[in-house]
Parts: structure tokens; C-alpha cells; sequence
């Protein structure tokens, strides 16, 4: 069973949710989900009907927050035994009280899944390559520990380990997966398709990065460096962002883009897509400079479908990126670095070698079936089984 406050069909949590729901799913579980509310707002119907489809039964708990209530206990407790759901999955460290109630009191295994994330304004992330647990939230971790607390990165798994002693031994990595089914690399017909459709012309270089419009990608970082990759090369560069942030902060993002005529050739703001495949199919490289980053799934789709990645050492770099070989790894804040990579890619020859690399590696190590198989493993560990399955 899934457990989480609320639920956003468009975020980065429910893509992890609903991947590991169709590994479990291919393993013979049963999978149920249980949430406060739902919200489709901008997603599509077949992002939204992951629910029904991987789910056995969806429960909605109006007002369920992280301090456990009597009468949601009462509720949920009800929907568990009538399910007998043997294990549960919360999601945030915020959830992790009501882990800890349902591993006492319900008798079952509990894994707790940390999602880092951190937003803030271009003044306050510039510098920041981390960001560490609150003094509550340590607190609050290492008191009700729950059988194993699960972390996407090798990055996130240290800063965890280090900030919470009392339980470094229960913290996991299983790191993110995609569904390999439907991220793979297009034919040539199909990338010309995607390019077709997307108005990009046959001769352009197009980096891309897909995600929330933040200062903490490292948005302007990739403006600085696009401009700089163009004056180096004779051939049309383009980034194109596919996201949106709203407010204040996206406006300001796209002012500092577009500060004169010639940006609109070097830049586009696509906004909120609810299929990105075809800007995959399209692009040559996927930037992300982040500076605070938890894992960053949206990289591992990009290399399955032969997109070499440029990101920063943050949050599953260690996981995702052999310098070199799957992708390019770039010093934090370094634009020059960043453009480097640009000019390194545009290379057919260099950016095959690397695209087959980052497709090898991504459709080896981050499917759906093996990060099942390891949270399974998981459960078994804390419900004292020898593991089920390798």
C-alpha cells in the first residue's frame, strides 16, 4: 500500500509511485493507494488513469496529514485489513509517524521514501549544492525509524546516513527507474518526425531540459552557456525548456533569457507538456546544472532514449553519469564548463559514442523490474522473510 499526503499526478513522486506500481505489479502484487486528495489539474488522461489501471483500490482520506488522527487510523486500518495489505510504502519523511504507527500497531513492514526537493529564489540557491534536513525532521527520523528508510541516490543516502546516526543502517538506495517501454530511442524516420513537428530545422543543435522553471536547475547557468556555445559554432543552437513554474519566479526566468532580439533564436519556453517523448526524440543533449537536485528521473528518461546528459554532481550523478562515457559531468556554477560540454556534443561522432553509452546504462540498471524486485527484497527484510526473489 501507498501512503502519502497528497498526490499531484503532474510531479516527479507520482511518476516514481506509479513505475514502481507497474513493476510490483508484474511481480504478482496487489497494489493499493491511499491519499488525501488527488490532483489532475494539467495532466493528461492517461497519466491519470495510471491510477486505475495499476491500483486495485484508490482510497481518498479528505484532511490525512502527517500527524495521525483516531478516525483516519480508524479508516485506514479498516481499508488494510479488508485488503489484508502485508506491507506499506510511505512517501515523504513527513509520513513517517504514520509509518511508524502502522509497522507498531498493524504488524506489517514499512518502507518510508525520502523525495528531496528545494526551491528557492535566485539570491538564496546560487551556491547551495545541498539541501539537509531540518533539526525536526532529523529528530522526527531517527526517533520512529521505520524498517528501511529508501533514498533514490548514492548522494541522498550519505547526506541521510551522516545528519541521522541512530538509524544509518535502515537507510536504502533503490535508485529511480523508467519505464524502458516507453522511453526508448526513436528510429531515424521518428526522430525526423518529432523535429518535423516540433518546428526544429535538420542543421540545429538542440539541448533540452525538462522540468519545474527554477533558479535551482540552473536556468540562467544554461542561458549563459547557450549564448556561449552559439559564438563558437557554426551551426544553429537552441535550448528548449519544457516546464513551467508560475508566478514570479517564471517571469523573471524568462526576462533573463530573452534580454535581447537574438535570444529568440537560442531560446524557447515551451511550458507544461504532458508527453515529452517527442522532445526527447528531437534533442541532441539534456542539460541540467542543477544545484540542489534529489535524483533527477527526468535524465535517465532522456539517456533511454539516446539523449547525452550534462548535469552537475548533484543528487544521482553518482548513480546515473560515468564521466566520459554516459554522459558529461560539470562543476557547479561553471558556465564555461557548461558550454565546453555543449560544443563537445555537438560532435556527431563523439555524441554517438556517448548516447550509446547513456542507452546501455539506463536500460540496464534503472528498470522498472529490478527496482521492484529491491524494494520487495525490502519488505522481506522487515517482515523477517528470507528474500523472495533475487
Amino acid at each position: 500500500m501507498f501512503l502519502m499526503c497528497k498526490t499531484d499526478c503532474n510531479d516527479g513522486i507520482f511518476s516514481y509511485c506509479m513505475t514502481l506500481a507497474a513493476g510490483l505489479k508484474e511481480q504478482g502484487c496487489k497494489i493499493y493507494f491511499v491519499t488525501s486528495r488527488i490532483s489532475a489539474a494539467g495532466a493528461d488522461a492517461e497519466r491519470v488513469g495510471q491510477l486505475d489501471r495499476l491500483c486495485d483500490e484508490v482510497l481518498c482520506v479528505p484532511g490525512l496529514g502527517s500527524r495521525p488522527k483516531l478516525a483516519h487510523w480508524r479508516e485506514i486500518r479498516a481499508f488494510m485489513r479488508r485488503n489484508a495489505v502485508d506491507s506499506v510504502n510511505v512517501h515523504g519523511l513527513g509520513m513517517i509517524l504514520w509509518g511508524r504507527l502502522l509497522s507498531l500497531f498493524a504488524r506489517v513492514p514499512v518502507l518510508a521514501t525520502y523525495h528531496p526537493s528545494f526551491h528557492a529564489g535566485k539570491a538564496d540557491i546560487v551556491g547551495r549544492t545541498r539541501a539537509s534536513l531540518s533539526l525536526p525532521a532529523r529528530a522526527i527520523v531517527s526517533a520512529f525509524a521505520v524498517d528501511s528508510i529508501v533514498v533514490l541516490s548514492e548522494e541522498t543516502r550519505q547526506q541521510v546516513m551522516a545528519e541521522c546516526p541512530p538509524v544509518a543502517r535502515r537507510v536504502r538506495k533503490v535508485v529511480g527507474a523508467i519505464d524502458e517501454g516507453r522511453f526508448r530511442p526513436p528510429t531515424p524516420e521518428q526522430r525526423r518526425a518529432a523535429r518535423e513537428q516540433l518546428d526544429i530545422a535538420e542543421d540545429e543543435f538542440i539541448c533540452l531540459q525538462v522540468g519545474r522553471l527554477s533558479w535551482n536547475k540552473g536556468i540562467d547557468l544554461v542561458v549563459q552557456a547557450t549564448r556561449m556555445a552559439s559564438a563558437r559554432l557554426d551551426r544553429p543552437v537552441r535550448t528548449i525548456f519544457v516546464g513551467s513554474g508560475g508566478g514570479e519566479e517564471e517571469r523573471e526566468i524568462r526576462d533573463y533569457a530573452f534580454q535581447s532580439e537574438a535570444d529568440h533564436a537560442l531560446f524557447r519556453f515551451d511550458g507544461f507538456k504532458t508527453d515529452v517523448l517527442s522532445y526527447y526524440w528531437a534533442s541532441d543533449a539534456f542539460i541540467l546544472p542543477s544545484r540542489v537536485e534529489g535524483y533527477g528521473l527526468v535524465i535517465v528518461e532522456g539517456m533511454a532514449t539516446g539523449l547525452v546528459p550534462i548535469r552537475t554532481p548533484g543528487g544521482g550523478a553518482a548513480d546515473q553519469i560515468e564521466d566520459g562515457e554516459t554522459g558529461l559531468l560539470v562543476d557547479f556554477e561553471d558556465t564555461e564548463g557548461l558550454a565546453d560540454a555543449m560544443v563537445r556534443l555537438s560532435d556527431e561522432t563523439e555524441r554517438e559514442r556517448l548516447s550509446q553509452g547513456a542507452m546501455r546504462k539506463a536500460r540496464r540498471e534503472f528498470t522498472k523490474q529490478a527496482q521492484a524486485r529491491s524494494i520487495l527484497s525490502l519488505f522481506d527484510e522487515g517482515s523477517g522473510k528470507a528474500p523472495s526473489l533475487a
